[in-house]
């Protein structure tokens, strides 16, 4: 009874607020309905202690973060500090409905699946002994391909930030993240055997790999396979209903001590007694949603459809404009430095800004958005699929590319374009790096 009286709470709350006349609108309104849903949304999903990491799921509660810890950051800094130029009420009421529509997406399947059992993917697959080393092969080409032969190497550098942002963008690169993210899968098997069997050779193993997602500077490569080892191997173990609903204070502690890593990468030190450390935390703690309200205000009228079709097609791999005589980088700039050029950042600040899948959507015509958001969310079920009825390495590979495009929403339509890459990849060679025994067929034939 509790799910649904939450549920209707928030839907009654979303459809007031959209409702509602733009200059009366009360941003604190949007995240208590934000909050109702996303409890309403728990409690569906643990009825079978099964599904709260299934990727539809995880989608509510990344979707979550982004959004409505963006907007009590939002709020609190606009009562301590200062926020960017913009009103966060437009961004607010279209936000909360994307919110309301992935909440929505996710009931209905776990209403639809509740009786089906999870396959334990783990168990059925593995690594080829002959298909590692090929791994490593790949992984260490993509590190050369992505670094411009190892020249370019911010985890090295003196100022991270600066070395990240001063990137040369070779022909190569595009393979070089495909390639570098083989040390992803080593790292996901790896971690299943230490899990079981506490082996210190694989876990070396693991810290290497981990020093050569880190190379490139960026935090996502690392938490990458952490998300989707967490994903697969505990999908379908039992959760006490008391954890779930404790998952929102738990993902606000995590996403907060990965900002202190941020503040140490800045400043060198941790000190909030520091105002300037304090503020810097305000800044990079989900601060999609700031930027999407600033660019929402300074961005000239017409250009969300070019922005968008900048997203889509500067996102194909360079090769393929080179194959068509075209030179990609005097067709396209860079999405996160055109919501640089419209920000209150451009003066003083060279580097794009994200503005996470949700932004990206947000700017577009209303048509384009009802599209995306439909085929969005089409592959996303469409691929989740194969969580119940897995049969074979390419279902295996149909879930890493369901759980990536869900990763996308904090880093955008380009991580969506490199899952795609990687699922092509994994795909046409997954029998040369994978193995799958199905247990219950095993089982079978030999009773």
């Amino acid at each position: 009874m509790l799910k649904y009286i939450l549920l209707l709470i928030g839907i009654f709350l979303s459809a007031f607020i959209e409702f509602q006349n733009d200059e009366i609108v009360n941003i604190n309104y949007a995240v208590f309905s934000q909050i109702m849903l996303m409890y309403s949304c728990l409690l569906y999903m643990i009825e079978k202690d099964k599904n709260v990491l299934l990727p539809y799921n995880l989608l509510v509660f990344i979707s979550f973060v982004y959004i409505t810890f963006g907007e009590i950051i939002y709020i609190i800094r606009d009562s301590i500090f200062w926020n960017t130029q913009g009103s966060p009420i437009v961004p607010t009421k279209e936000l909360n409905v994307y919110f309301l529509f992935f909440v929505l997406n996710s009931i209905a399947l776990n209403v639809k699946y509740k009786d089906s059992q999870v396959v334990n993917t783990l168990n059925n697959i593995s690594l080829k002994d002959s298909g590692v080393p090929l791994l490593y092969c790949f992984a260490f080409l993509g590190l050369y391909l992505f670094t411009n032969g190892f020249t370019y190497m911010p985890l090295f550098a003196a100022d991270i930030v600066e070395a990240r942002h001063n990137k040369v963008h070779t022909a190569g690169e595009g393979f070089g993240f495909v390639f570098m993210l083989c040390a992803v899968w080593l790292i996901l098997f790896y971690l299943k055997d230490i899990i079981r069997s506490k082996d210190f050779y694989k876990i070396f193993l693991v810290a290497i790999l981990a020093i050569l997602l880190l190379i490139p500077g960026g935090r996502s490569l690392l938490v990458l396979p952490i998300y989707l080892f967490v994903a697969f191997y505990y999908r379908n173990k039992h959760v006490s209903s008391q954890l779930v609903l404790s998952i929102i204070p738990i993902l606000l502690v995590f996403m907060f001590l990965m900002e202190f890593i941020a503040i140490y990468r800045a400043f060198g030190s941790i000190n909030l007694a520091d105002e300037t450390q304090y503020a810097y935390l305000l800044s990079d703690f989900t601060p999609e949603f700031r930027s999407i309200v600033n660019f929402y205000c300074l961005a000239p009228d017409g250009l969300g459809d070019k922005f968008a079709g900048n997203v889509i097609f500067g996102n194909i791999p360079g090769f393929i404009y080179s194959l068509l005589g075209l030179d990609k980088d005097s067709l396209f700039v860079p999405t996160g430095k055109i919501v640089t050029q419209f920000s209150d950042y451009a003066d003083h600040f060279e580097g794009g800004i994200r503005l996470s899948l949700l932004g990206e959507i947000f700017v577009c015509s209303p048509v384009v958005k009802i599209f995306v958001l439909i085929t969005y969310i089409f592959c996303l079920d469409f691929c989740s699929k194969s969580l119940f009825y897995e049969k074979n390495e390419k279902d295996f590979i149909k879930q890493v590319f369901a759980y990536m495009i869900v990763f996308a929403i904090p880093y955008g339509f380009s991580f969506i374009m490199n899952a795609l890459q990687v699922f092509i990849f994994l795909y046409l060679l997954n029998k040369v790096f994978f193995k799958y025994d199905d247990l219950h067929k095993i089982l079978y034939k030999t009773n």
